[in-house]
């Protein structure tokens, strides 16, 4: 493809690779990939063609993707939203996710991915939703993720059953009043104490659900519980 520019040739060839890393052939929908149609047609990829023909989405849940994230995925650098929920990604969260600053949406929930959350997620300063749980996700709640309370966009934050610790009422809860939230949203995290009477994982004031290892509650309505819903991989549509 010698007449396309040099970033429609990079985004293709970085399609091209995350077709082979996950196993693409036993895809559930793989439609367009490979082909010679506009990688903006290849089924899961659109582009904005308002502002440019890159790609600027990456929408492929439930999709039995199996394999560690590409770290190139860090060079598409027009995407604004990606979605790898529900499949088997198997893999940490990659430090270049930092890099893709025009991120709006991150959906990586229930894909089976593991390791430290990476400080560089702080950087992307125009998400508006971010979806963490049902993954191994371990350590520390990064202090760099305060960064994101700089934007009142933040209007839906998951981290319910990751294995994680630390404060996130700097990021979704009112500095003078932590019981009110700083943008009216849906957050929720493992901020709730543990059946054996130990304190919650995470710390959350405004939280509108807060869980535990085996249930979670309703904080901003009745307060009523139920089961933690099934963490495994293909469960949200």
């Amino acid at each position: 493809f010698p007449t396309l520019p040099a970033q429609q040739l990079l985004e293709r060839y970085i399609m091209v690779a995350t077709y082979y890393q996950y196993d693409g052939p036993n895809w559930i929908v793989k439609n367009g990939w490979l082909s010679e149609l506009e990688t903006c047609n290849w089924i899961g990829l659109s582009c904005d063609h308002r502002e440019s023909v890159n790609i600027d989405q990456i929408n492929a849940p439930n999709n039995g993707m199996k394999s560690s994230m590409l770290t190139e995925m860090g060079l598409l650098t027009d995407l604004r939203h990606l979605n790898l929920s529900g499949n088997e990604v198997k893999g940490p969260l990659i430090s270049e996710i930092g890099l893709l600053t025009k991120l709006t949406r991150l959906d990586l929930e229930s894909a089976v991915m593991f390791g430290e959350i990476p400080s560089e997620l702080g950087k992307l300063s125009n998400l508006r939703r971010l979806y963490l749980g049902y993954n191994d996700f371990i350590g520390t709640i990064p202090t760099e993720l305060n960064q994101l309370s700089a934007t009142l966009d933040l209007e839906l934050l998951t981290m319910v059953n990751i294995s994680v610790t630390g404060d996130i009422n700097s990021i979704v809860c009112n500095a003078t009043d932590p019981t009110q939230q700083r943008n009216a949203g849906e957050y929720s995290a493992q901020c709730l104490p543990f059946d054996d009477g130990e304190p919650p994982a995470v710390t959350c004031d405004c939280c509108s659900v807060c869980c535990n290892t085996t249930i979670c509650c309703d904080m901003m309505g009745d307060e009523a519980c139920y089961d933690l819903p099934d963490s495994s991989p293909g469960r949200r549509q």
